[in-house]
């Protein structure tokens, strides 16, 4: 409905954003009117996503509602609605009581690479899982024509982020974009150009490993944690699974990635298989 008078108005100067993946957007509340404060909630948001509207996402800042401007973090692929609430210098919110006008931001997030791979979990005996104390799990995407998880060069995980693999040089790569270490997630892999697997022998293999369900190594292990891994072929999502891991140095096979020139020759083989992998032995 419309404004009444004295009611500050919530305005935004873009209300929807096509974005991908890691993207850092401005949210821009300058075109409001009577505001001296701006609030930004997240209504709506992917499965796994804790990302907060904030000052500055590289310096961790939190937002100031002094400041009609924020940074938001796309930290996973979906979509998003963010809300604009404004208070003018006395008091009066919009939208409030009697002040029924609103703003809101569309946020859809598609990965543009031909692979995408997306860890998040969720680990119910831990009270904050946004704070700097978490259970640590980690995502691998192996090489066709890797011998072992954990190994360099032919392993993508946290410790070999940005290996050197295909013929199509950096598009051919994997990345690693996050590794997270204290709860939750997300993490990513992505290749641009992956290679096609038949020639080599076999697929690219995707796996979980338990690093840790200690916070930070102090205290009893928080329990066990869900993993849920989407797996995305050219911007789509093909494949989600979850699974509930209970033990420190767990890997988690969860799938076979084919690809191929042809959209015919991609497809996502689920595995499902569980082994102790210590990464500590090699």
């Amino acid at each position: 409905g419309a404004a009444n008078p004295g009611c500050p108005v919530p305005a935004v100067r873009i209300d929807q954003f096509n974005a991908e993946p890691l993207d850092v957007l401005t949210l821009d509340a300058r075109p409001s009117q009577g505001a001296v404060r701006y609030r930004w909630t997240v209504l709506v948001r992917p499965d796994g996503s804790t990302s907060e509207p904030a000052e500055s996402h590289a310096n961790q800042t939190p937002d100031d509602p002094a400041t009609p401007a924020a940074e938001f973090f796309v930290d996973l692929a979906g979509e998003y609605t963010l809300a604009l609430e404004v208070e003018a210098a006395d008091g009066t919110t919009s939208p409030g009581p009697g002040c029924p006008a609103e703003a809101r931001v569309e946020v859809i997030a598609v990965p543009t690479q031909a692979i995408h791979l997306q860890l998040v979990w969720h680990t119910p005996d831990d009270p904050d899982e946004t704070d700097d104390q978490g259970s640590d799990m980690d995502i691998h995407l192996r090489h066709p024509t890797a011998a072992a998880w954990s190994v360099a060069p032919l392993d993508c995980y946290y410790a070999n982020k940005t290996p050197d693999w295909g013929p199509a040089g950096l598009a051919g790569d994997p990345s690693l974009d996050i590794d997270d270490l204290d709860g939750a997630g997300p993490e990513n892999i992505n290749i641009d150009r992956p290679e096609a697997t038949a020639p080599l022998g076999g697929p690219y293999r995707l796996a979980v490993h338990v690093w840790s369900l200690v916070p930070q190594g102090l205290g009893s292990p928080w329990g066990p944690s869900t993993a849920t891994v989407r797996v995305y072929y050219s911007g789509e999502l093909v494949r989600e699974v979850e699974r509930e891991l209970v033990t420190k140095n767990d890997l988690w096979e969860v799938a076979r990635l084919h690809w191929g020139a042809a959209a015919a020759d991609r497809r996502v083989e689920l595995v499902g298989t569980v082994e102790v992998h210590d990464p500590s032995g090699f």
